[in-house]
């Protein structure tokens, strides 16, 4: 039964999956974190368009990795302005560790340019999301939400 789901939820996810003003954007300044949405993110910058022409992948093979794969060859196989966006067991990917206590998660992978990438982890089963960041040095602590 574990494998069928993964599958299935994985299978739905688009290959390439455009921004849209309704996405919400987690930002972070030291110990305040703050969400909204890519709208109102345009209307407090005063433009009238970001750049969306992000490419989310929807399998760890996508990028030539297998799910013994770590955090830190994710963000190396990304590119700038690529992401990972996928379901999963935690038990069948060992490697990417996080505070997850339930066995399902959807994965967020971004990495916005060389150095910055954000990763949050949705445990599924207990309504939560993990949230953390890599500056090109290290990743902050875990945030939950």
């Amino acid at each position: 039964m574990s494998e069928s789901i993964p599958s299935t939820l994985i299978s739905a996810l688009p290959a390439a999956t455009k921004v849209s003003d309704t996405d919400i954007v987690v930002l972070e300044n030291g110990s305040t974190t703050q969400k909204i949405t890519i709208a109102q993110l345009k209307e407090a910058l005063g433009i009238n368009a970001l750049n969306t022409n992000f490419k989310f992948y929807s399998s760890l093979s996508q990028i030539g990795l297998t799910a013994a794969a770590t955090w830190d060859q994710i963000l190396i196989k990304l590119t700038d302005g690529t992401g990972m966006k996928f379901a999963a067991w935690k038990a069948d990917y060992p490697n990417l560790s996080n505070p997850c206590t339930s066995n399902r998660q959807l994965i967020t992978v971004c990495r916005s340019y060389s150095g910055y990438s954000t990763i949050e982890v949705w445990d599924i089963d207990n309504n939560v999301r993990h949230f953390t960041t890599h500056n090109g040095d290290n990743y902050r602590p875990w945030k939950s939400y």
